[in-house]
């Protein structure tokens, strides 16, 4: 169990990224939105990710990057769980987690977003 985000689970890719804006399916739970494609790929199994917080909300990038550790730290407590799903089907899952609520909120509220949206992308993948 790593407790990094690691290279490996990390979305860069910039064609990825215009790729799923465009064909991607997405699932919000306030206040996040999550646009995600699954490939099925025998090669690269698992999931990879990316987080962004808009800029046009959130001026400061104090802000930005307080909210996107926030989704960061959630999203690794449910990792695990669905990297091993993604492997035991032979699927790749590409996904963007976009913070969408205008105000700061807790850590609190944005796991228990996260709760939800990992129980989502469970049933999709099986």
């Amino acid at each position: 169990m790593t407790l990094q985000f690691a290279k490996e689970g990390r979305l860069k890719s910039k064609k990825s990224i215009v790729r799923l804006f465009k064909t991607g399916r997405s699932y919000s739970s306030p206040p996040i939105r999550f646009i995600y494609q699954v490939n099925k790929n025998l090669e690269n199994q698992g999931i990879k990710v990316t987080f962004s917080v808009p800029k046009r909300t959130f001026r400061k990038a104090v802000d930005r990057n307080l909210l996107k550790r926030r989704m960061r730290e959630s999203y690794r407590i449910y990792r695990n769980q669905l990297n091993d799903l993604a492997k035991e089907r032979n699927v790749e899952i590409e996904g963007i987690f976009i913070y969408q609520a205008s105000d700061i909120l807790s850590f609190r509220k944005i796991k228990s977003s996260m709760a939800v949206m990992t129980n989502r992308i469970s049933k999709v993948i099986d």
